[in-house]
């Protein structure tokens, strides 16, 4: 296993407004040439349209990858580029040592494979890599999300206290070492300005109250006072429960309101969904969480209000798409959990097939609802109107014990109804 010197020092990001000023010009502007002006001109009210379209989710790591970073030439373009690059790696032994690291973890499975050993590193392993990941989003992407992703679900699957667990929780730490020690200064020598405005545009988003692809350690203060304080402001999870997973910001009346929240404090799944709430947040932002949870539920809203769904005073909570969210985030870190028939997981932060599906699956709790109530006539209407027909076996199949469908029907019929023009 990789292993960080104890004396590698951690690399400090920070803040460089000339450089992120010129990423918001660009992204709002699509003046390229702002990236090469000394300084960038930014009114209030573009600063405020960025913002709010990180927020939305129309601007976001890959937007900035795309339009900004692939705009700035990397230090091994041109005919001469990736020979230069490899005579700088092979004069930095650390350097030489941590590229060949990643090209063992990279699709270059051959570099270790040659005759029983290892080879050297060859000039053509450096076109290749660049090529593989022209991008520092792309490499933390690579060496750091995914590979945590892996870890965290290799952890949920063996036991706390055993041998291979203390090994899981080991390799996560060398990793979260790695993207604070070794990786700025080897994706500095890699790509040079590209990963100079990569990481300001990972501030930004920040910022703005959005992640960028993640980097594992993008919500992992680097000294132990500020890991402490960051990790005492998130809630507890009797907290979480309150804010987020028990109606309590729905149009209900007290006594019903506190009905609601009793029963979900003894709720196994409030309890299991808050303690996932709490894991999602501590690589996320809390209130990146929360925005997406705002914006599934607004569409659920729009699209309940273009098919003509009357809504429960439910639907306009958060706490459904809040539940949700959590609820995935669980099964995709304990894919041994998931019930018989369920889909495939995914990290509803990261995944729009997810998303999609939390908001179907409300979208048909609702449509189900008030089929069978027949909430303003709805289901009267429903059975006039031929577009509906799709749907309709759905909407007339008998309830399980909790007088609605299952979840994969839910969801099914929600995406039925979404189809309806």
């Amino acid at each position: 296993m990789e292993t960080v010197k104890p004396m590698e020092q951690r690399q400090e990001i920070t803040a460089n407004s000339r450089q992120q000023d010129k990423i918001i010009k660009v992204l709002e502007s699509g003046d390229l040439n702002a990236i090469n002006q000394s300084a960038a001109a930014v009114s209030d009210a573009e600063r405020a349209s960025f913002r709010s379209r990180v927020v939305e989710g129309k601007v976001d790591g890959v937007a900035i990858d795309d339009r900004v970073i692939k705009s700035i030439t990397a230090p091994f373009s041109g005919q001469d580029g990736a020979h230069q690059l490899f005579q700088h790696i092979q004069s930095n032994p650390d350097l030489a040592r941590n590229f060949s690291a990643r090209l063992k973890e990279s699709i270059h499975r051959n570099f270790v494979q040659i005759e029983g050993g290892e080879r050297g590193l060859r000039e053509e392993d450096i076109v290749d890599f660049v090529a593989a990941f022209p991008t520092p989003r792309l490499f933390d992407e690579t060496f750091i999300s995914k590979r945590r992703e892996d870890l965290m679900q290799r952890m949920a699957a063996t036991k706390p206290e055993s041998g291979d667990a203390s090994l899981l929780r080991m390799e996560l730490k060398n990793l979260q070492e790695r993207e604070a020690t070794v990786y700025p200064r080897f994706k500095a020598a890699i790509y040079g300005k590209r990963n100079e405005y990569w990481e300001q545009g990972k501030l930004l988003l920040r910022a703005s109250g959005k992640n960028s692809v993640d980097p594992i350690t993008d919500d992992i203060p680097s000294r132990p006072q500020e890991r402490a304080a960051s990790f005492n402001a998130l809630p507890s999870r009797e907290q979480m429960i309150e804010s987020d997973l028990a109606y309590q910001d729905a149009q209900l009346s007290d006594d019903v309101k506190r009905r609601m929240l009793d029963w979900s404090r003894t709720s196994e799944s409030a309890q299991r969904y808050a303690d996932s709430l709490l894991q999602l947040s501590q690589r996320e932002n809390l209130e990146a969480i929360r925005n997406l949870a705002r914006k599934i539920l607004d569409t659920m809203v729009s699209e309940a209000a273009r098919i003509g769904i009357p809504l429960t005073v439910y639907g306009k909570s958060m706490t459904w798409a809040m539940w949700d969210i959590g609820k995935q985030y669980h099964f995709f870190t304990h894919p041994d959990q998931i019930e018989p028939g369920y889909e495939e997981t995914g990290n509803p932060l990261e995944s729009q097939t997810k998303q999609d599906e939390i908001i179907n699956r409300h979208l048909g709790w609702e449509a189900y609802a008030a089929f069978s109530t027949n909430a303003q006539g709805w289901k009267e209407k429903v059975a006039r109107d031929p577009k509906f027909a799709p749907a309709l076996e759905l909407l007339n199949k008998p309830p399980k014990q909790n007088n609605t469908l299952s979840s994969k029907d839910l969801a099914d019929l929600g995406a039925a109804l979404r189809n309806v023009r």
